[in-house]
């Protein structure tokens, strides 16, 4: 998993935020095919190594953006994936996952809000009952 300082930034800001499993899983699965592999390494680079690292915004004002613009784009397994994270390792509370999409919902469109919606509850309901009781 060697090479330039933007992928070694990337992947050390992807374990950050969504998790060392998580983007272990990612990697590895992805070297079966080297496109895949590809994809994964540009997106490492170029949203990871070059966006994500980079001082301006903190990782929890980052994780909000992207839930506005995959919520936007209906991008649902990667809002899911951003949602979970932001909750869990970025420091975002619901409400303000919630209230990011209710925004998406005047600035984008009201269906793209809704299925936005669904999405982010059923990943607060999904991380309520994984935690330890």
């Amino acid at each position: 998993m060697s090479g330039s300082s933007a992928f070694e930034s990337g992947m050390r800001m992807r374990r950050q935020v969504h998790g060392a499993a998580h983007v272990e899983r990612s990697w590895e699965a992805a070297q079966a095919d080297p496109h895949e592999a590809a994809l994964q390494r540009l997106l490492t680079e170029t949203a990871w190594g070059s966006c994500w690292a980079r001082d301006t915004l903190a990782p929890k004002q980052r994780s909000l953006v992207v839930i506005a613009f995959l919520a936007a784009l209906g991008r649902d397994h990667e809002l899911a994936t951003h949602a979970r994270s932001a909750m869990l390792r970025t420091g975002c509370t619901a409400e303000e996952v919630k209230e990011v999409v209710l925004m998406t919902a005047a600035y984008c469109g009201i269906p793209a809000a809704v299925n936005a919606m669904a999405i982010v509850r059923l990943v607060e309901q999904e991380i309520s009952e994984e935690a330890p009781r």
